[in-house]
């Protein structure tokens, strides 16, 4: 009698987990930011970002403005950006914030041709893992346009 009474809970027990792990399957994971509102979840591909920092912080080498992406990423949002010159070469730290998430970008220029090229350093929220590059130029003092791969 205990034997049966045994056998027949186990299979129960058996029976409830087979039914509650094959209905995973069906559920999809909603990301949605701190607002609730639902992530631009980026993709792979082609991407543009336009960063226009008109601001110039009173420290002299950050600069804060807003910044466009189009492509694999379609956002928009503000940033702050952090130079150093070192001879020729500009390097720029450039943190984008949009409302899903950040990009840290680390962008290299060359200060005569104006020209340089840019890597995804991190990302958080929606952008967490996301990886990319590109090339950029800077077509005056208060723009830069990075053009590149998010992969």
């Amino acid at each position: 009698m205990k034997r049966t009474l045994l056998a027949a809970t186990l299979m129960s027990a058996c029976t409830i987990a087979l039914i509650v792990l094959t209905s995973f399957k069906n559920i999809s994971v909603d990301a949605s930011n701190q607002n609730g509102e639902k992530a631009k979840m980026q993709k792979k591909g082609a991407v543009t970002f336009y960063a226009h920092d008109p601001v110039l912080l009173s420290d002299g080498t950050t600069y804060t403005g807003t910044v466009t992406a189009e492509g694999a990423i379609n956002n928009s949002g503000t940033n702050i950006m952090y130079t150093q010159l070192l001879g020729m070469a500009l390097h720029c730290t450039i943190i984008m914030t949009f409302p899903d998430g950040t990009l840290t970008i680390r962008m290299n220029c060359n200060m005569k041709t104006f020209n340089g090229r840019w890597k995804i350093l991190e990302g958080t929220g929606a952008y967490v893992n996301t990886k990319g590059e590109g090339s950029l130029v800077m077509p005056n003092d208060v723009d830069e346009i990075l053009t590149g791969f998010i992969y």
